[in-house]
């Protein structure tokens, strides 16, 4: 009905073009923004360090900010974290190669530990290495784990005590047994 002008029609329509178009462009960046956060928190969910079992942290070999990368194989690095899993402790060994033939895993074990000396702890043989270390020209040795029977002696152990373990060949019932110390050599 020619009530406004042409020029101001085109103006409200240019202007409601462009509200449109700001709009879209708002939405477009709320769109970018949630896909930088979700890949800010997939790049933070990546520097979290999680261990693979409830545990105790015993030493943290590293420093704030520095990165930790797994160790290539075959070369040795220290872990980020040492964690001690106090739900299964075992006593690690080197055997004698010499003895290490009599040896197979199940065999019963008596343990010995410095910090309880009048006291022994039932165990069994869990894993016998299958290599031999070489760590001086004429020593070599088998590396054999032995794990406590009893799970109330966990309870009383601290990582890190030196053990002297007893591996049990075969028995014998019935038998008289006389110390060491009580039989005299030759007649």
């Amino acid at each position: 009905k020619n009530l406004a002008s042409k020029e101001a029609m085109e103006a409200g329509r240019t202007r409601a073009e462009g509200g449109s178009f700001a709009c879209q462009a708002a939405r477009d960046e709320a769109r970018v923004a949630s896909a930088n956060l979700q890949m800010n928190q997939a790049l933070l969910e990546e520097t979290y360090l999680r261990a693979p079992f409830a545990g105790i942290v015993a030493e943290i070999n590293g420093e704030i900010g520095e990165y930790v990368t797994p160790s290539p194989p075959g070369v040795a690095t220290p872990p980020a974290v040492d964690l001690i899993d106090y739900s299964c402790l075992y006593v690690t060994a080197p055997i004698d190669e010499v003895d290490a033939g009599h040896l197979q895993v199940g065999l019963p074990a008596r343990v010995s530990l410095d910090a309880f000396r009048d006291e022994t702890f039932s165990g069994r043989v869990d894993r016998i290495a299958p290599y031999v270390l070489d760590l001086e020209r004429q020593a070599r040795t088998v590396e054999i784990d032995v794990l406590f029977e009893q799970p109330e002696v966990q309870a009383r152990l601290l990582v890190g005590y030196s053990a002297d373990i007893d591996i049990i060949l075969e028995t014998r019932d019935g038998v008289l047994r006389i110390p060491t110390e009580a039989v005299v050599e030759g007649d």
